[in-house]
């Protein structure tokens, strides 16, 4: 991958508009790209374990999730790419038409936040977060 190496904060827009990676993880400090070698194998299979005995231990409501970029501050704008991560379920029925079912935790308790069709923004963690649910089943 050759990348053209920012000398500036970047945007979120300069962000996703990015070439992915296969060779490195990219991450951002305060703006700043920060580049490093993607996982070797050995910690490859020690997260994909640690993913796995997470699903295991955890109730169905909270999933482990792997290789997925996290926006921690929108300004100054940091993400990072951590090895596992835990959510929340979000409840999508594919059925049609495509329904999302979403619930915030209220005092150790689930609450249902709304039910969504079609084009929707849903919040997760405070970031409004752009969905079209009709094309998560599109051909």
């Amino acid at each position: 991958m050759t990348l053209s190496w920012p000398s500036h904060p970047l945007t979120l827009a300069e962000w996703e508009a990015l070439p992915e990676s296969d060779e490195f993880r990219l991450e951002l400090s305060e703006g700043m790209l920060v580049m490093a070698a993607k996982p070797v194998s050995r910690q490859q299979r020690a997260s994909a374990r640690l993913a796995a005995g997470l699903d295991d231990a955890l109730p169905h409501e909270l999933i482990p999730l792997v290789d997925v970029e996290v926006l921690l501050e929108a300004a100054p704008l940091t993400t990072r790419a951590p090895d596992v991560i835990v959510t929340r379920t979000r409840i999508v029925d594919l059925a049609d038409p495509t329904v999302l079912t979403a619930y915030v935790l209220v005092d150790g308790d689930y609450e249902l936040a709304g039910e969504h069709r079609g084009q929707v923004t849903t919040e997760v963690s405070g970031v409004p977060v752009p969905l079209d649910l009709d094309r998560l089943t599109a051909r």
